[in-house]
């Protein structure tokens, strides 16, 4: 299951079913495994058949890691407040937990419950302050309501201080506010940045390539 969990997060989705099934038909139950086959489920969309691998997993293994599958699974089928009870299931008896901190504030944004998100991403930054995306989120989060181009001279500002040049998340952010206010050649070139630091985050080559499609950069 652990190689079957490595070709998941390579996006080797038929290899990583295959090595699942097998174990699943030696032990229906296996937690593991279901919890894998759950992740293969969520990257081909298939919410409804993730959550019942989740929900068997939780069965048979009643750990956390388990429940915070199941409310992100929640949150995208836009089940919010369902979301919301198993995370707060868990932050009762542990309060600082960054990874249902996280997931928490991700629903409350997801809820347009902003200000809650934000007191949750700023507790988050005093247990963690190295967090790149904990920090783009209080950026962006603060940024709401405020002109673009102020808070792309800001951002611009930011991924210039020494500490934070090679902070992926941040250049990121740089890129889709640069696109926002249709700079996309700039945006690119922070797209490329994010992607060069963080070449396994596909997203940001993603991003990168709607930009040189927008420039009629095709080759590229």
């Amino acid at each position: 299951s652990s190689l079957a969990d490595l070709y998941v997060r390579q996006e080797k989705l038929i290899e990583a079913r295959i090595l699942t099934e097998e174990v699943l038909a030696v032990d229906p139950g296996h937690p593991q495994a279901l919890v894998v086959l759950g992740e293969i489920f969520l990257k081909e969309n298939n919410f409804e058949e993730a959550l019942n691998c989740f929900r068997h997993a939780f069965q048979k293994d009643s750990k956390p890691y388990v429940t915070l599958r199941i409310a992100r699974t929640l949150r995208e089928m836009q089940r919010y407040e369902e979301a919301m009870e198993e995370i707060d299931g868990v932050l009762v008896a542990q309060r600082e937990n960054p990874a249902f901190l996280k997931e928490k504030a991700l629903v409350l944004n997801r809820m347009k419950r902003y200000s809650e998100a934000l007191e949750i991403y700023e507790k988050l930054r005093g247990l963690d302050p190295e967090d790149s995306f904990v920090l783009k989120e209080i950026l962006r989060l603060k940024g709401r309501g405020r002109p673009d181009n102020m808070v792309v001279k800001e951002l611009s500002a930011v991924v210039n201080i020494p500490s934070r040049r090679d902070d992926a998340q941040l250049h990121g952010f740089l890129g889709q506010k640069l696109k926002d206010t249709g700079q996309v050649r700039e945006a690119a070139a922070e797209y490329r940045t994010a992607s060069r630091l963080a070449p396994q985050n596909l997203y940001f080559l993603k991003q990168e390539g709607f930009c040189h499609y927008r420039l009629k950069d095709y080759a590229k």
